[in-house]
């Protein structure tokens, strides 16, 4: 199963451990394929949202600590907000979410 947390970031199950998830980033060749490379393995969910914010932003020209704060709590509530949608799709057994889910 694979869940986009955003346009750069993808977290995907490891098969051996369903309850692990492996980061991955999205990024594109200089012939223009979309690839894919994992950044973090063997992650739980809760250590998917306490990192998203840091690989987020590795490559940003943020200047100040206060900026690179809003930042990572945007994008941590912004995973939250995706995990915890899913989680109520597939508990109520909504269709919806197949179209979340890769």
């Amino acid at each position: 199963m694979q869940i986009d947390l955003s346009q750069n970031f993808f977290i995907q199950q490891v098969p051996a451990c369903p309850f692990l998830w492996d980061l991955c980033k999205k990024s594109v060749t200089r012939k223009g394929e979309s690839v894919s490379s994992p950044v973090a393995f063997g992650l739980s969910l809760k250590d998917v949202v306490r990192i998203i914010g840091d690989y987020e932003l590795e490559d940003t020209d943020i200047t100040s600590l206060k900026e690179y704060i809003e930042r990572f709590e945007e994008i941590q509530k912004n995973a939250i907000k995706i995990i915890k949608d899913l989680k109520n799709c597939i508990n109520k057994g909504d269709e919806p979410v197949k179209s979340k889910l890769k």
